[in-house]
């Protein structure tokens, strides 16, 4: 009887267990699946701007969800709040800045999703599309664990020793002495250098260059070229000589501010048009 009722008490505690860890597990995923809808529509924002000329759709404090249609998000991919909230967006006037944000169940702080790239945690909630200062940035998934049962790495086999040396037999009378074989020497196997990390970003009409792009969005990640576009406007330098219009490529350094049209400056300043694509890469 005793054995019966402490049965029944384990699985009572294990059942109140559950019950209290249910909700705090089903808020944690819910907060998940924000951050990566505001992902999504931080993808189809850069989509936007790369087919007009750097600029993000103009808009006051909306639900994004509106701009779905604007943004090629049909029905079925336009992500929304999976708890009967939403998901927020603003710009600057001119569109060249947004912010996207959410509320969390976990905390009372908005993740953030900014036009330079940033995202994380702040206690403000943006305005104008300005980034605020995030008061943490959230951390990486952890890696998946085995399930229960699931077969374990099989360890690496131990090295076999190495060959000792066969002892010399003693002389025999009139037969030569047998020479020692040298124990063979292994030969340590090469270590692989890991390769460079590479990633692409749209600098669009923003006023920094690849340099300031890379570092910001890919933080350790240096500027090493410039990428091209079908669009004749892509990544251009316009310098006024004399009378003519005089153009080249833009670098990692050049500075990336809009230019109406094709018309030079009328200075003899260096002016780069509309946007490029900034190659960054971690060592």
């Amino acid at each position: 009887m005793i054995e019966v009722i402490m049965v029944m008490v384990i699985i009572g505690f294990l059942a109140s267990m559950v019950v209290v860890n249910y909700p705090a597990s089903l808020r944690k995923a819910r907060d998940v699946q924000r951050q990566n809808d505001l992902k999504t529509y931080q993808s189809a924002l850069e989509v936007f701007a790369m087919n007009h000329n750097g600029l993000y759709p103009t808009s006051g404090y909306i639900p994004i969800p509106t701009l779905c249609p604007v943004l090629g998000l049909t029905e079925g991919v336009c992500p929304i709040d999976p708890n009967s909230g939403s998901y927020y967006y603003e710009t600057n006037t001119s569109g060249t800045k947004y912010t996207v944000w959410s509320s969390m169940e976990n905390t009372e702080e908005n993740y953030v999703v900014c036009s330079s790239g940033l995202t994380g945690l702040a206690v403000v909630t943006p305005a104008a599309g300005i980034c605020p200062t995030f008061s943490s940035v959230p951390t990486s998934a952890p890696l998946p664990t085995l399930p229960p049962g699931a077969p374990t790495n099989t360890p690496l086999p131990t090295n076999t020793p190495a060959l000792t040396n066969t002892p010399a037999p003693t002389n025999t009378p009139g037969a030569p002495l047998p020479t020692n074989t040298p124990t063979p020497t292994r030969t340590p196997t090469p270590t692989q250098t890991p390769a460079p990390s590479t990633n692409w970003v749209v600098n669009s009409s923003s006023g920094v260059s690849c340099n300031s792009k890379c570092s910001t969005s890919f933080p350790g990640s240096i500027c090493v070229s410039v990428g091209t576009d079908s669009l004749v406007s892509n990544g251009l330098l316009y310098t006024k000589s004399g009378s003519s219009c005089v153009t080249a490529a833009a670098s990692c350094d050049t500075v990336m501010t809009a230019v109406s049209g094709t018309a030079c400056p009328s200075t003899g300043e260096r002016y780069a048009n509309q946007w490029t694509r900034c190659k960054c890469v971690i060592y």
